[in-house]
């Protein structure tokens, strides 16, 4: 991958807005809660009202400074186009927040639609930054499985944000997390 396709950078774009959409409209209305930088940016967001798109952006910011010594330029541009373009969808749509939908129906959508945008950003050769950035890295050094990796990651980060948003809000949290990596995992497994 030496070559910035139009393919990728349109799976990219359209997988990070996906992704801002379901945190705008059914995440953040419920209060789930969500795993790598989002999650940080979410536990932002609720405990000081700090927007989380920007919070977001910032955290994955220094992330990709770090990982441009580590991944290739390309992935490295594909993944600040992911970020850029979920962070910038997420600040515009901050309108969307409210709830559309029940509590259950929420936390199952938001897990498949978010795997489905996650895996759109993989399959063009992206990350969405955070976790992905981590496992990215394990599977390149380790050979360990990406969707793992995020899971194991998604899970330390959503434990601290239950004393936030209650019980019952990261039971579903972790339903809609576990639905993110089969989602994703399905998604990979037949877009080979």
């Amino acid at each position: 991958m030496s070559k910035i396709g139009l393919k990728d950078c349109l799976l990219i774009v359209m997988g990070g807005i996906l992704y801002a959409l379901v945190l705008n409209m059914l995440v953040i209305p419920h209060e789930f809660g969500e795993g790598g930088v989002t999650g940080l940016a979410l536990l932002f967001y609720y405990t000081m009202g700090m927007e989380a798109g920007v919070t977001s952006f910032i955290f994955n910011g220094v992330l990709l400074v770090l990982a441009y010594r580590f991944l290739s330029r390309v992935r490295v541009f594909y993944t600040f186009l992911a970020v850029g373009s979920m962070s910038v969808t997420m600040y515009v749509t901050r309108f969307l927040q409210a709830q559309w939908l029940p509590l259950i129906p929420s936390a199952i959508l938001a897990g498949l639609a978010t795997g489905l945008s996650m895996a759109l950003v993989l399959k063009g050769n992206g990350s969405t930054a955070g976790s992905d950035i981590v496992a990215l890295l394990c599977n390149k050094y380790f050979n360990w499985k990406i969707t793992r990796v995020i899971l194991i990651f998604d899970i330390l980060v959503v434990t601290p944000l239950a004393f936030k948003i209650g019980w019952t809000k990261t039971f579903w949290t972790l339903v809609m997390v576990f639905l993110i990596s089969k989602s994703l995992d399905l998604c990979l497994t037949k877009w080979k």
